[in-house]
């Protein structure tokens, strides 16, 4: 049957027939009215195809990889929908496009009922229809097939995911959990690296200035070693491939670890010792910040510690002899030198 409707000037013509839906737009409604009958004639007689060109064959995995990377790419929900297309990929991706039709996806779209909720289901056939849609600007195609999305009404989570959607989550985990590690050993060598070499260390130097440890001493840094910090810590983004997201959110997880980590406070005994066997805590990092050598140049960690331990530069706590120590730096010591201005200067001085 076939459904013209007049539209910004233009005929949208749509043709449904045997399960099968196909759209085109006209100027003149003559034009449209011809076309309709020849493709409700080629659905009748099974002649109806959905690539345009006989010698080229379209896969769905094709058109999906093409739609995620000139379309899906640009929009916000990228970072999730991604994974909707790689799971639809994977189960119809192999299929060429004249044999994506409506029984098919209500083949799978009953399938997928029996595994995870409606709305997921939603989600994925709408991903199909919009990718098809982008398909018949592309040439692929010239029909997006009719299937009947699943009802949401009363709909309510009373299922447990399943262990391949557990596995799928967990590998998304385990993404971000080598994104944070490999970011944070970058950091670990930028850090030492910003102590041995002298022309850094002039930089450097302000933020070891604070004669009191606290969060403000995690952002007590002078501007010129922040661009060098950010120069490199880009430079990962580039050359390792990780995501923007995924990059975003170590630089999230980084500076709100180092509030933890120069705040002013003391764990109890048991989950210091816990937690510093994994984890740059604020009283393993307190050594760092102490004026005396070689403490200063030690744990250079920024969230784990296991760097420090790894390339043999941790450093246990003084302990008893704590109170012989102090914070800050001897040269940087005088009330006068701690102004902003002073501070700003210091690195070009001597």
């Amino acid at each position: 049957m076939a459904t013209i409707r007049k539209r910004n000037g233009r005929y949208h013509t749509q043709v449904r027939k045997n399960g099968i839906s196909t759209t085109k737009s006209f100027t003149n409604k003559l034009d449209a009215q011809k076309w309709a009958k020849v493709q409700e004639v080629k659905i009748e007689q099974g002649t109806y195809t959905t690539i345009k060109k006989e010698d080229e064959v379209v896969t769905l995995a094709f058109l999906l990889a093409r739609w995620e990377k000139e379309v899906l790419t640009s929009l916000k929900s990228w970072s999730v929908e991604r994974y909707k297309v790689a799971l639809v990929s994977k189960a119809l991706g192999n299929l060429t496009l004249d044999k994506v039709t409506s029984t098919l996806l209500a083949s799978y779209r009953d399938k997928r009922l029996t595994e995870v909720s409606n709305q997921t289901v939603k989600h994925e056939l709408g991903l199909v229809r919009r990718a098809l849609k982008k398909g018949i600007e592309w040439g692929y195609t010239s029909i997006v097939p009719y299937v009947a999305s699943p009802s949401l009404k009363g709909q309510a989570r009373t299922r447990r995911l399943t262990e391949k959607e557990l596995n799928f989550q967990d590998s998304l985990v385990l993404t971000i959990l080598i994104a944070l590690l490999v970011y944070d050993l970058v950091l670990y060598w930028q850090h030492r690296l910003f102590h041995r070499i002298q022309f850094f260390w002039r930089f450097h130097r302000i933020h070891h200035s604070d004669l009191e440890l606290d969060i403000s001493t995690s952002v007590r840094q002078h501007p010129v070693s922040s661009l060098f910090s950010n120069m490199i810590t880009g430079s990962l983004l580039v050359l390792s491939g990780i995501s923007y997201e995924a990059f975003i959110l170590c630089i999230l997880c980084s500076q709100l670890y180092s509030f933890f980590t120069h705040a002013n406070i003391k764990l109890n005994t048991h989950l210091e010792s816990v937690m510093s066997l994994i984890f740059i805590t604020p009283k393993t990092h307190t050594v760092h910040h102490l004026a005396n050598l070689p403490y200063t140049d030690s744990n250079y960690g920024e969230i784990f510690s296991v760097w420090d331990k790894l390339f043999n530069s941790y450093r246990q706590y003084p302990g008893m002899d704590a109170h012989n120590y102090l914070l800050g730096l001897d040269s940087i010591r005088e009330k006068q030198d701690q102004s902003v201005i002073k501070l700003l200067l210091n690195p070009f001085k001597h």
